[in-house]
């Protein structure tokens, strides 16, 4: 094979090396700008998270001490139920606050209805079941 020939095969492996070098690295850095950025967003939605599974956590709590006062008639459920109402209305202001999007504000919004729903439901049961009405509170808590 002649030199020239060998030489440009050489410099064109060479070029083809270089180009897929420069290939890789500019893959690499865009994969690293795009985990930067995703970071940033999940890292920024953390607390608005952490406030609406501590508002869900509420409502089951809430609903658990529905329950239990139904089933025991102790009192401490009902402080229960008036602890997770408090906690519940603390997250629901932070959530508020932090939802910057629509589409998050919407979400809160529609999970303060349903805690309202569901508060007015454990309501209704805990009034019957104060006037000795335990059937309907049962089946009052049954709809929830």
């Amino acid at each position: 094979m002649d030199s020239s020939i060998r030489r440009t095969l050489w410099a064109a492996f060479a070029a083809l090396t270089t180009l897929v070098a420069i290939g890789l690295a500019l893959t690499v850095i865009v994969l690293q700008i795009s985990k930067r950025q995703e970071y940033r967003i999940v890292h920024g939605s953390e607390p608005l998270l952490d406030a609406v599974q501590d508002m869900d956590a509420d409502i089951v709590g809430m609903m658990g001490a529905t329950r239990g006062f139904l089933l025991t008639r102790q009192t401490q459920f009902l402080q229960q139920y008036d602890d997770a109402i408090r906690d519940f209305e603390k997250k629901s202001a932070t959530a508020v606050r932090l939802a910057t999007s629509p589409r998050d504000a919407q979400l809160v919004s529609q999970l303060r209805r349903h805690f309202g729903d569901m508060r007015k439901l454990n309501d209704r049961a805990t009034a019957m079941a104060k006037d000795g009405q335990m059937e309907n509170a049962n089946e009052s808590m049954l709809e929830a």
